[in-house]
This record gives structure tokens, C-alpha cells and sequence, in this order.
């Protein structure tokens, strides 16, 4: 089946025109042209360039050619050559076909090869030519690709050459391509219950251990605050005994310096020595009391973490124990169907081969029929 669907290709490209040229433009950088002038003008020429599949139309100035020799094309070489052929020559007609193989006239090729097998019907060489074409013979006629596709009763639609004998592996081929779909589907499916089943029951656990450890981390967050609130206490006192302090050595300051102005004897210099240590020890327990203020909010913040943790805890774990159940059912459920859906796939896999196999013999069953009933 391959083979036809092979040669229906090569066919499709040897079908298309393709006529060489006989006209030679040489332009001033060397290049050579060949195809067909088709058109002139008082400054440039249009110029088809022949070729096998496409044939591309090139505007060229004349200021970019040095010389232009016309001639025939090879498609108008042919027919002379078929206008002054003999029809009833094997040699000639060979001639011709092999001529026209050569200058990538392929369709004109078939139909030089087709006289020459008619002319003398056991000679090897153009029923081997039409062949390696891609025809076959078929109650004494030369068959294209697309022709011998029906013969063998194929249809062609939206483009592919469908045979009925492939009907039931296309449907169960079709049938496969949904269920590897439904499979890709229920693997997903799978994936993501397994995965809420298993999150539900880790976040189950963890609700447990809170509930387990809370107290006695409630407890001892409490123990942390309380203590912060001591040393808070501490500090603050600290902190005020410091502030008294400094404020009486100011006084005192004051009070010296003022003998100091009467020319009395005075102890000012020894106060301010004094006032400046207990300036750092103001500041010292200024930034002592910051300190516990920030132990003792954290210390707060942490407890009520803990609390909190311990009441959503509380709350959720009873709903996670009911839902797990539920949440392993479904992971169930999709992994069965998964399962279901693998031994399907496997088994149509089977199938497809089975039945593509059985197409592909059936085909090959009309194919030697029809060249065993008219020869080869």
C-alpha cells in the first residue's frame, strides 16, 4: 500500500510541465540563461525560465545583457521530433521516450513508452520504464498512479486515497486516538486526587502533633512572656533610677558652677566627671529597656502564634478526618479508571496492528489479482 501511495507522489511531480528551453541570454557578469524570451521592450525582456516542476518569469535589462540566441524550447523541439517521427518504429519511439526522460518531459515520456510497448509487447524495456513511472498495466492498459488507486478501489477524500477494506482499522484507529486521550485525561485526574489525598493527610498529621505539643508550647510561651514582662519591669525601673540620677548631678552641676562664678570653692569639676558616667549609664539602660520591650513583643506575638495555630488546628482536624476518607475514594476511583483505560489502549493497540495488517493483506490480495488475471 505504501508503494502506490510512493509512486502517486513521483507521479504527482513528473506530471508537471516541464520543457527545458532552447533560448540562451548571456549576461555581462557570465551568468547563462536558459528558457524562452516572451516579451520585449525598448529596454528589457521577459524571460521564462523552464524548468522541471516551476517554470519563474524573470524581467531582465538589456543594459545587463551582452547577447540573446533564440531557439526552440524543448516542448516545441518534441513536437517536431513527434511530427517527423514514424509511429510504427519500436526503435524510434524508444528513441523519443528516452529523449523526452532527458529533457524532464516525463508525461511525454509515458506516451512514447506506451507506443513502444505496443509495438512489440514482450520487449522489457519500456515495460519497465512505465513501471519505475509508477503505472501499471492493467486488461491490456497503461494505468496512472491516481488510475490504478481506483482500480484497486480506492477513494480519494480531502486529499488521501482512502480504501474500504481500511474502514474498520481506521475506526478502531480513531476509536484508539480517543481512548489515549480519555487515558492522558484520567492519569492527570489520577495525579491530582492522589496528591489532595496525600496533602489532606500530611496537613491531618501536623494538626495532630499541634494539638498533641500545644499545651505544653502554650505553656512555655507563656513562662517566655511572663519573664520578658519581669526583666521589661527591671529595665524600666533601671532606666527611671538612671534618669533621677542624672537629673540630681544636673542640679548639683548648676549649684557648683554657680559658686564657681562667686569665686567660692567649688566641686564642679568632680560633678560633671559624675554626670557624664551617669549620662552612659542613662543610656545604657535606655537601650536595655528597648530591649526588653522587644524581647516581651515577641514573646507576645509568639504566644499568640501558638494559640492560634493550635485553634485552627482544633477546628480543621475534625473536617480533614472526615474528607480523607472521601479524598482516598476519589484517588481510587481515578486510579481504576486509569487502569481500565491502559488495558483498553494496550488491547486497541493490538487491534489497530491487526486489522492495518489485514487491510494492507486484502489490498495486496486485489493488487495481484488484477495483475495475475492481466499479466505483468
Amino acid at each position: 500500500m505504501h508503494r502506490f501511495l510512493i509512486a502517486l507522489l513521483m507521479f504527482h511531480f513528473v506530471s508537471m510541465p516541464a520543457v527545458g528551453s532552447a533560448d540562451s541570454i548571456k549576461l555581462k557578469d557570465g551568468r547563462v540563461l536558459k528558457g524562452k524570451v516572451v516579451e520585449r521592450s525598448a529596454t528589457s525582456v521577459k524571460f521564462l525560465m523552464e524548468g522541471r516542476s516551476t517554470n519563474a518569469t524573470l524581467t531582465l535589462q538589456l543594459s545587463d545583457i551582452e547577447s540573446i540566441e533564440e531557439g526552440l524550447t524543448v516542448r516545441e523541439e518534441y513536437e517536431v521530433r513527434v511530427k517527423e517521427l514514424d509511429a510504427g518504429s519500436y526503435p524510434q519511439q524508444l528513441g523519443l521516450a528516452d529523449w523526452c526522460l532527458e529533457n524532464k518531459l516525463e508525461q511525454f515520456a509515458v506516451e512514447r513508452f506506451k507506443a513502444a510497448a505496443a509495438l512489440k509487447p514482450a520487449e522489457a524495456k519500456p515495460i519497465q520504464a512505465l513501471r519505475k513511472l509508477g503505472y501499471h498495466r492493467v486488461k491490456m492498459t497503461w494505468l496512472s498512479p491516481p488510475e490504478f488507486m481506483r482500480e484497486l478501489g480506492y477513494e480519494q477524500k480531502d486529499g488521501k486515497w482512502i480504501h474500504p477494506a481500511e474502514s474498520p482499522y481506521r475506526n478502531s484507529l480513531g476509536e484508539l486516538t480517543a481512548s489515549e486521550a480519555a487515558l492522558a485525561t484520567a492519569k492527570s485526574d489520577y495525579e491530582t486526587a492522589a496528591i489532595q489525598a496525600a496533602r489532606m493527610k500530611v496537613e491531618a498529621d501536623f494538626a495532630e502533633r499541634e494539638l498533641t505539643e500545644g499545651p505544653a508550647k502554650i505553656e512555655a510561651a507563656k513562662g517566655e512572656t511572663q519573664a520578658a514582662e519581669r526583666a521589661l519591669r527591671e529595665a524600666d525601673r533601671a532606666a527611671i533610677d538612671a534618669k533621677l540620677q542624672v537629673a540630681r548631678l544636673t542640679t548639683l552641676l548648676e549649684v557648683e558652677e554657680k559658686k564657681e562664678d562667686e569665686g567660692l570653692p567649688s566641686d564642679s569639676n568632680a560633678v560633671r566627671r559624675e554626670l557624664r558616667g551617669a549620662r552612659n549609664v542613662e543610656s545604657t539602660a535606655q537601650t536595655a529597656l528597648e530591649l526588653e520591650e522587644g524581647r516581651l513583643a515577641r514573646a507576645q506575638a509568639e504566644l499568640r502564634r501558638i494559640e492560634a495555630s493550635v485553634a485552627t488546628s482544633a477546628a480543621r482536624l475534625p473536617k480533614l478526618k472526615e474528607g480523607i476518607p472521601a479524598a482516598d475514594e476519589i484517588a481510587d476511583a481515578c486510579f481504576r479508571r486509569k487502569a481500565d483505560l491502559e488495558s483498553k489502549v494496550n488491547a486497541l493497540r493490538v487491534e489497530v496492528l491487526r486489522k492495518k495488517e489485514a487491510a494492507t493483506k486484502e489490498i495486496e490480495g486485489i493488487r495481484a489479482r488484477i495483475e495475475d488475471d492481466y499479466g505483468k
